[in-house]
């Protein structure tokens, strides 16, 4: 086996947490890891690393129980995945919460709209992007109002401008408003995309004024607009690796000017 093949398997458990930590994963994509874990088991025995384990959801559930990760809030941010994140939210009550969107990068698919990014990937349109956007959206907002026990943020939303093009970045950034006034209507916390599109996605975020944000990302920019007490910042990094250096560091000027 080649040393330059990356390994496909699992990363190993982590350290359990105290058993006083009460601890929910705030963005997950549970559902989607089982068919994902297949391919990479599929591509690691093409590469003599051995087969690649194949858990089922209610066994990743279980796994994250196990190290002190007391629930998910799982993301559905395809059209056809809007339902698989409620459906696991309705069958695992008290365990599995829903945030439903449609991701950033899918909003300018929808209706054949895209364009290259920097990441040289073709488009590839799927089926379900013949329906326009507004469509789209509609199906995340009756979907939000009709199981409102469990749909408890909307996400993931924001901007991306590694995988999107420069033109089509005002119609994603036109999707990441319609969010936000979705959001704001429903009073529901958002899960924020934010890829090579951090001022972008500030610059939305304090002209449409966002209600309480858990962040994916935190930035040397985002204090600027999180610093209002009324703001809820959550950061989705470990603050212990060199590369999140940026996030630990925009995390202490955040929390020195709250």
């Amino acid at each position: 086996m080649s040393k330059h093949h990356r390994n496909r398997n699992w990363a190993p458990a982590p350290q359990p947490l105290p058993e006083d930590a009460h601890v929910i994963d705030n963005h997950t994509h549970v559902a989607s890891v089982v068919p994902f874990s297949q391919a990479m088991s599929h591509e690691a025995m093409e590469k003599g690393q051995g087969e690649v384990p194949v858990y089922s959801v209610d066994e990743l559930l279980e796994q994250a129980q196990k190290v002190g990760v007391e629930g998910v809030i799982d993301c559905g941010c395809e059209l056809p995945n809007l339902m698989t994140a409620i459906d696991m939210a309705r069958e695992h009550p008290g365990t599995v919460h829903a945030a439903i969107a449609i991701h950033p990068n899918e909003a300018v698919l929808h209706g054949h709209r895209g364009a290259p990014g920097p990441d040289g990937l073709p488009i590839k349109y799927k089926p379900w992007h013949d329906i326009p956007f507004d469509e789209a959206m509609a199906e995340v907002h009756r979907l939000a109002t009709t199981y409102p026990n469990q749909v408890v943020a909307i996400g993931e939303t924001g901007m991306d401008l590694f995988r999107t093009g420069e033109s089509a970045k005002e119609l994603q950034r036109e999707a990441f408003r319609a969010h936000i006034a979705l959001a704001k209507e429903l009073n529901l916390p958002m899960q924020i995309h934010d890829r090579d599109s951090h001022k972008e996605v500030i610059e939305t975020l304090l002209a449409d004024g966002a209600p309480n944000v858990p962040c994916s990302t935190v930035t040397p920019a985002t204090p600027k607009w999180a610093k209002s007490p009324a703001k809820t910042v959550g950061i989705s990094a470990f603050p212990a690796h060199p590369a999140t250096k940026a996030t630990t560091e925009s995390a202490n000027r955040r929390n020195s000017s709250a």
